[in-house]
């Protein structure tokens, strides 16, 4: 137990960095909190308060339909906080409400890159893709989800509607006869 306490120690006495390595805890998106167990060392982000703040605003904005502001604030926040997910999948989510495909792309590309297991960023990603013409990255999207759920029917539709663009209608009608089978 006495190496986790020494880790401890040592990166509490650390003075924090602005850049790379550890965040600073005043200016930073996120404050780093370090619990020790019988398991180990294990840091854990808490949000900060700034960006719990927009996000209560941006939300506000999108519940009374104004999309265009909110979008401006998760801009700001997937800036302050380049880790949130949740952040990149709201943007682009504006994003494709306000017609920025472009930039639905990259947010919903964001979003899939850091958290890979989300069928629903690549499912959105898939969309996007395909809305600009990108036929075969977004056949690719859609697999990735269907890789993440296996038994989601509007991702095996949306696949073989790609792949019947594409001219691969065998591969096609075998995405619609597996959306059938789930979801007759």
């Amino acid at each position: 137990a006495w190496c986790f306490n020494a880790i401890l120690e040592s990166e509490l006495r650390r003075k924090p960095r602005r850049a790379g390595g550890a965040l600073h805890p005043k200016n930073s998106a996120r404050r780093v909190v370090w619990r020790v167990s019988a398991a180990g060392l294990f840091i854990m982000a808490k949000q900060n308060p700034i960006i719990r703040s927009k996000k209560k605003k941006a939300q506000a904005l999108i519940d009374a339909n104004r999309f265009a502001e909110a979008r401006e604030l998760y801009r700001q926040i997937c800036r302050l906080d380049r880790l949130d997910v949740d952040a990149w999948f709201t943007l682009g989510l504006l994003n494709g409400q306000l017609g920025f495909l472009e930039d639905t792309v990259s947010c919903f590309g964001e979003a899939a890159a850091l958290r890979p297991d989300s069928a629903e960023a690549h499912f959105n990603l898939g969309k996007a893709l395909g809305d600009l013409g990108r036929l075969e990255e977004a056949a690719h999207a859609y697999g990735r989800a269907l890789d993440c759920r296996p038994e989601w029917p509007e991702a095996s539709n949306n696949l073989g509607n790609i792949l019947q663009a594409l001219g691969r209608l065998d591969d096609a009608v075998d995405c619609y006869e597996c959306a059938l089978r789930i979801r007759p």
